[in-house]
């Protein structure tokens, strides 16, 4: 597919170059056609594939939920097993009927405080007793009625995993025999069209090149006009460009000239100034200096006749 658009690529510029572009477009249009059918082949056994990837996805989805459900029926029949252990533990002693052995013989008493408890107690016995045969029974039909469904779940579960691998492996034959036929077929199919486009290339390419070689000289023989022409323009152009830079770089010259002059005339009158500035500067330390000198002198004075006269005193 890449050598055939690249195929399509030199045509379409060759096609700009070439004096019969009829033709050439025209061939041109057949092979882009042919190269769009192959590449619409090639999309459509993408999308085959990617419809069987994800139908395999879902077979493993499905098995998943199997493995699930088989883990439910085990987690179901350990349930069942503790159930069976605790209604094994809650069933009482059947050894119960020798109470009624023990309130016939307590019957024999008549109207005494005693033979009214005794009968009280032998109602109590038996409730207990049908109160206990009740719980058995019970038992037995809560572990009858879980067995039933564990045994329904099992074979629903078993029938469910037979048929959906069954149908999961049927599929996936199936897949595989289409998707094979499917690319044998577009094999042949893409060999045939590389061998005819081969074909074609070869016949179409000693046209092309015949053409090239036409538009070769011709764009030479141009170029060499046009590089004659360029280069006459070049030289005026030159001439007159020179004759322009002499004359401004005389008139940035004769400007930098001048500039320089009031330039150096600036820097004098600085100078000047500078020197004018430190005499006046020194002057000025100077009569600072001997003002400070006379009024330390005076001060000095003052101290001493202060301390003359301290003494005299």
């Amino acid at each position: 597919l890449d050598g055939l658009g690249a195929q399509v690529d030199q045509l379409t510029a060759q096609t700009a170059q070439a004096d019969n572009a009829k033709q050439v477009q025209k061939e041109l249009e057949t092979v882009t056609r042919e190269r769009d059918d192959f590449r619409a082949s090639s999309e459509n056994l993408g999308r085959e594939l990617e419809t069987v990837r994800q139908q395999l996805v879902v077979t493993q989805q499905e098995n998943t939920k199997i493995e699930e459900l088989s883990k439910q029926l085990e987690e179901s029949r350990q349930r069942e097993e503790q159930l069976r252990k605790q209604v094994a533990k809650m069933e009482p002693n059947t050894e119960t009927g020798s109470l009624q052995k023990i309130a016939g013989a307590g019957a024999e008493a008549q109207g005494s405080e005693p033979e009214r408890a005794t009968a009280m107690l032998t109602l109590a016995m038996q409730l207990h007793d049908q109160y206990v045969d009740k719980g058995k029974a019970k038992a037995q039909q809560i572990v009858e009625e879980s067995q039933a469904r564990y045994n329904e779940t099992v074979a629903k579960a078993d029938e469910y995993s037979a048929r959906t691998r069954s149908e999961a492996e049927e599929y996936s034959k199936q897949t595989h025999a289409d998707a094979d036929d499917y690319s044998t077929r577009t094999r042949g199919d893409a060999d045939s069209y590389a061998a005819r486009a081969h074909n074609e290339a070869d016949a179409y390419s000693g046209k092309v090149r015949q053409a090239a070689d036409d538009y070769s000289k011709q764009t030479h023989d141009q170029a060499d006009q046009y590089e004659a022409e360029v280069q006459h323009r070049a030289a005026d152009y030159d001439s007159t460009t020179r004759t322009a830079a002499d004359a401004y770089a005389r008139q940035v010259r004769e400007n930098l000239e001048k500039q320089t002059q009031v330039i150096e005339g600036n820097i004098q009158s600085l100078k000047q100034f500078e020197t004018e500035y430190r005499t006046r500067l020194t002057d000025f330390l100077g009569q600072l200096v001997a003002q400070v000198s006379d009024e330390n002198t005076y001060a000095a004075l003052g101290n001493k006749q202060g301390e003359e006269s301290g003494k005299q005193e």
